[in-house]
């Protein structure tokens, strides 16, 4: 397969991005415990359908962009679509729901409009297969999706989301089908790994935020350093060696390394503002249970992908993974006996088990190679 290179008008869609991660980012940041289960389920219900319309036009363009005679007429649309959705974000979500709609809605008509020109101007028998099944799947989702906005809340959000979790599940029903033309693994990878620079950035500037309302003492200087110190040990866990390890010629879906990047991106958010938080709501046991539970998440999906597209590879290292998760795990029922002091013991928690899965995950390439 011919190595695919990310385009620029790729890289400046994903700046957009930076604002949308800006935007529901800045609802975490205002959380309190008593309110906390209620955010969270607002920020995955704003997030998923953001992310999911970054995923179709991503995948699009990963398989079939040259036959797009004017794709930046596409992409400007898209990035209509996803302004849209970031200046419908709010907590009061049924006052922005109808524009919202809109923005998803414009986004994955766009989508399904490429791939009925990819499946009309095409001769090729199985490009021909896999674009004409994915606007299926896509029309299917999207019109029970609109279907919501007839229906009073909150029952509307149930049908929204059995739209978006068709949307979600039939590509994966239809996962033969699709490998008949395997998308290029290291263009995808490489989005990927661009979105998630994104969001450890967007995560820098939600810790250093919180130093702007407080003076400049001692220990307020200590907490930053140790916030950024567990936020750039996260980042060389997944960074230091995503390059060596993805297989750019993996022949696939690419849906384990798609699907993987949701749980992956929305632990790193959370774990950013959830340690910010913590300076304010150190003895919050609810919100140091949700970070324990992003930060397992983190590890463990990073460690998934990190193994199936390994080059190396002869088969997935389940039990590596595993011993690994449960020690984190451990270490986070240990953590429960700082009552008064959860987030500061969290921060620690972060740094332990980032160096821990740098240290594994170095000999574990060590000895493949050997």
């Amino acid at each position: 397969m011919i190595e695919k290179k990310v385009t620029w008008l790729e890289l400046f869609f994903d700046l957009i991005f930076v604002v949308a991660i800006a935007s529901t980012n800045h609802w975490l940041l205002n959380i309190e415990e008593e309110q906390s289960l209620e955010i969270l389920f607002k920020y995955f219900l704003m997030v998923i359908p953001l992310w999911w319309a970054w995923t179709g036009q991503t995948m699009f363009y990963n398989r079939f962009d040259k036959y797009l005679k004017v794709p930046i007429i596409f992409m400007g649309l898209q990035i209509l679509a996803i302004v849209i959705m970031c200046a419908s974000f709010n907590l009061d979500f049924d006052k922005t729901y109808f524009t919202f709609i809109l923005g998803y809605a414009l986004s994955r008509l766009v989508t399904i409009i490429e791939y009925i020109i990819t499946y009309k101007r095409n001769d090729d028998s199985n490009n021909s297969i896999v674009s004409k099944t994915l606007a299926s799947c896509l029309s299917v989702g999207l019109l029970i999706t609109l279907l919501s906005l007839f229906i009073p809340s909150p029952l509307r959000y149930v049908i929204m989301y059995l739209g978006i979790f068709l949307d979600l599940i039939l590509p994966l029903i239809y996962h033969s089908k699709l490998k008949l033309v395997p998308v290029h693994i290291g263009h995808l990878a490489e989005r990927l790994g661009l979105l998630v620079m994104i969001s450890f950035g967007e995560a820098i500037v939600s810790v250093v935020s919180f130093i702007e309302n407080n003076s400049f003492s001692f220990n307020n200087i200590c907490f930053l350093l140790a916030m950024l110190l567990a936020l750039i040990l996260l980042f060389l866990s997944y960074y230091s060696e995503y390059d060596d390890i993805i297989n750019k010629r993996h022949q696939g879906s690419g849906q384990l390394l798609l699907y993987s990047h949701l749980f992956i991106i929305s632990s790193i958010m959370l774990i950013a503002c959830l340690i910010h938080i913590g300076f304010f709501i150190n003895e919050s046991l609810l919100l140091y249970l949700i970070g324990f539970v992003a930060l397992v998440c983190f590890i463990f999906f990073k460690n998934i992908i990190f193994e199936y597209y390994d080059y190396l590879k002869e088969k997935i290292a389940f039990k590596r993974i595993f011993i690994l998760i449960i020690v984190i795990i451990g270490l986070g029922i240990f953590g429960l006996i700082f009552k008064e002091h959860y987030f500061v013991y969290y921060i620690i928690l972060i740094v332990i088990t980032s160096i821990i899965d740098i240290i594994v995950l170095k000999n574990s390439r060590v000895n493949k190679k050997d």
